[in-house]
């Protein structure tokens, strides 16, 4: 889907060897080795003089992304109860007889599964939860301007309104000549930045 121009006929479209907006992803690397996805944002670069991606180092997603998270992790942390409250009403006398007299497995293999699961998952979001609150002081400890991540010009913009720098005129999304758009593969590579937004290397990263 392309961006256009209501003035001038300029146009940009979203994908392709050109444009990676769905492409290569990038990651920062603190000087820790520590390495954080960069999701980035539609912007104008004024070097570039074209829309491009560029650094958000905007707190407030990631705080959404905390609330989600803290309020997953405690939907795992009550199934994991209600299940651990079944174990132990299995463990109870009158049950385990009943269970042995008809050779019925005292904890089914399936809820142990189950249980292993839920805590796996509880852990997950323990550590997104720490890698979110290091995200959250990185940004803030940022004291560079954000750059484009093409160029690494800070002579940038978010693309938050809608006219064209330099024309005046209106840009807009269209569908127009979507489906006749090239696909890329991607490759299984990805850009590493360091933590001013500078970019440092490419590097290859297995396909999951």
């Amino acid at each position: 889907m392309p961006y256009r121009c209501d003035k001038c006929d300029y146009q940009k479209f979203l994908s392709g060897p050109s444009f990676q907006f769905y492409g290569v992803p990038r990651y920062y690397r603190l000087p820790n080795g520590k390495e954080f996805y960069i999701k980035g944002q539609l912007g104008w670069c004024f070097s570039c003089s074209d829309i491009r991606m560029i650094e958000d180092l905007s707190v407030e997603p990631v705080l959404k992304e905390i609330a989600d998270n803290r309020e997953k992790k405690d939907r795992k942390a009550e199934e994991i109860q209600k299940l651990k409250s079944e174990f132990e009403l299995l463990k109870e006398r009158w049950v385990v007889k009943i269970r042995r007299l008809f050779s019925i497995p005292e904890i089914p293999a399936q809820k142990s599964a189950e249980l292993k699961r839920l805590e796996n998952d509880l852990n997950y979001f323990d550590r997104h939860q720490i890698e979110l609150n290091e995200q959250i002081v990185f940004f803030q400890s940022r004291k560079t301007p954000i750059k484009c991540l093409g160029c690494g010009s800070e002579n940038v913009k978010a693309l938050s309104e809608t006219t064209h720098p330099g024309c005046g005129g209106r840009l807009f999304f269209t569908e127009e000549g979507e489906k006749k758009q090239i696909r890329w593969n991607v490759s299984p590579t990805a850009e590493i930045y360091n933590e001013q937004g500078i970019f440092v290397t490419v590097e290859d990263r297995p396909r999951l």
